[in-house]
């Protein structure tokens, strides 16, 4: 076996770098994904110099892959490639425009205060309002997956008492209304309504309907909740 050109060296590095960038730009796969891949997919791509070619198994012209994208994902997910791809992201409801990666949303579900983190510049950065965003996430994906809609009403798959959710919620509408009084705490409702511009009326209605209140803090009858 003869040791490769300075050419040929050159094209090898000039293929991997091109694989790479097409894995991280076009396919969206992390910067770790990107470098296994260009370490391993070089049966299925080549570069012409000129472009990227994609060419699976008993396929008789290889196609530009840029062009092919749709094609290239069917193959790596049929033959099991699909490590090489991002992971899945969610979306939740209220937050229509930002897709959280599937694998942060669970960690930070889980108490990874690192994913939360995360989630925060995603939704905005480093500011009140982005944790208030988090938050509401957080607490509307915990009730979507317990089967729930966030009430105080009925068990907690965490053992928590109704007393204890109270204390330690996140839901800005909690506590808005004095129990005892029925008066609203001017301080919460502050806090409130800076939520609300946070979140957008729609996440937010769904947070006060929760602690069984209207966007404007006054009750919904236990009937309607």
């Amino acid at each position: 076996m003869t040791d490769k050109t300075l050419a040929e060296q050159m094209h090898d590095r000039d293929e991997n770098q091109k694989i790479y960038e097409y894995f991280e730009t076009v396919l969206k796969s992390t910067p770790e994904q990107a470098d296994v891949a260009s370490r391993t997919m070089r049966p299925y791509f080549k570069w012409s110099g000129v472009r990227l070619l994609y060419r699976s198994e008993g396929d008789a012209q290889p196609v530009i892959a840029v062009d092919h994208v749709d094609q290239v994902r069917e193959f790596l997910e049929r033959k099991h490639f699909d490590f090489l791809l991002p992971k899945p992201s969610v979306t939740a409801e209220g937050f229509e425009d930002t897709s959280i990666p599937g694998d942060v949303l669970n960690a930070a579900l889980n108490g990874s205060k690192t994913a939360e983190g995360q989630i925060c510049l995603l939704l905005g950065g480093d500011s009140a309002d982005a944790a208030a965003r988090t938050a509401l996430l957080l607490k509307a994906e915990r009730a979507k997956r317990d089967g729930t809609n966030g009430s105080d009403t009925g068990g907690h798959p965490h053992g928590q008492t109704q007393v204890e959710r109270r204390t330690t919620s996140t839901n800005p509408f909690v506590n808005l209304r004095d129990k005892k009084t029925g008066q609203i705490n001017p301080e919460q409702m502050k806090k409130v309504e800076s939520f609300i511009r946070a979140a957008g009326t729609k996440a937010a209605a769904s947070v006060a309907r929760a602690a069984g209140l209207r966007l404007d803090g006054s009750e919904i009858p236990p009937e309607y909740l």
